[in-house]
């Protein structure tokens, strides 16, 4: 590890390379384009809905295991929203290309788990998914694409004031590939495999308060060093200290790479 670079000159790098701004604090969950558009389809089929995206900026909320909502002039199935009714297996997200914004969040008062897979599937160009509160029972798969993208992952306070975190039960897999990547992990339990690959780019791991069950099959991979100053790989304590690999440089504090300032 490379260990002369100046905090200062790391997160200007970051900056101008991955459109992320260094010091937001906790509004790194940034507002979604307001181009964003198109029509997103869902379709049910043997308890398993399907939510494909158009190519446009498509821009939505997946709240508990079946509501679908467009925002900022995202329609859904035609509509605002789309209630998707008999989801008891997988949930497939497929947004082709555009810049899109996926979020997939607890219905509030509810902590309603999904009951199966959960795959998401970017496409090209650049993109954003969030996490808050979700408990997933079977395997998360997650592919960006290509692109600056962001994957941010956190817990979130219900209407009673109880704090949930976001939970993994199955195998977790998280790939960003090409161009310059954030992945934040909050106050998230992974009770099985974890594999994050950030691909080549100038990329940014970080995570706070997790828990990961597994370590022995727990890695984040930075891929080859790909300009300067590198990728950077963020946490308070020691424990992930033998999955991480293919990290040049070590900041210490999430801020210097796009995320919070804790």
């Amino acid at each position: 590890m490379n260990g002369n670079l100046t905090k200062l000159n790391y997160c200007l790098v970051v900056r101008l390379a991955t459109v992320l701004a260094c010091g937001l604090g906790t509004s790194m969950a940034w507002a979604p384009s307001a181009q964003a558009a198109g029509d997103v389809q869902v379709t049910v089929t043997d308890g398993n809905v399907v939510i494909t995206g158009d190519g446009r900026d498509n821009n939505i909320l997946i709240i508990g295991v079946g509501r679908v909502v467009g925002r900022a002039g995202t329609t859904v199935n035609g509509e605002r929203l789309f209630d998707a009714e008999g989801v008891t297996n997988d949930i497939d997200i497929e947004m082709r290309g555009g810049d899109d914004f996926v979020r997939v969040e607890v219905t509030p008062g509810l902590n309603l788990a999904i009951p199966g897979d959960l795959q998401i599937h970017m496409g090209k160009q650049d993109d954003m998914i969030e996490f808050l509160g979700v408990t997933v029972a079977g395997e998360t798969r997650i592919d960006t694409g290509d692109g600056n993208d962001i994957v941010f992952i956190d817990g979130v306070f219900s209407p009673s004031e109880e704090f949930i975190r976001s939970d993994f039960a199955g195998k977790f897999t998280a790939e960003t590939g090409d161009d310059e990547d954030l992945v934040e992990i909050n106050h998230a339990i992974f009770r099985g495999e974890v594999e994050v690959a950030v691909g080549s780019g100038i990329d940014g791991v970080c995570s706070h308060a997790s828990e990961y069950q597994s370590l022995d099959q727990t890695s984040f991979d930075g891929g080859e060093p790909d300009g300067f100053p590198g990728d950077g790989f963020f946490e308070l304590t020691v424990e992930l200290a033998g999955v991480v690999i293919n990290f040049e440089e070590f900041p210490d504090d999430c801020s210097f790479l796009g995320g919070r300032d804790f």
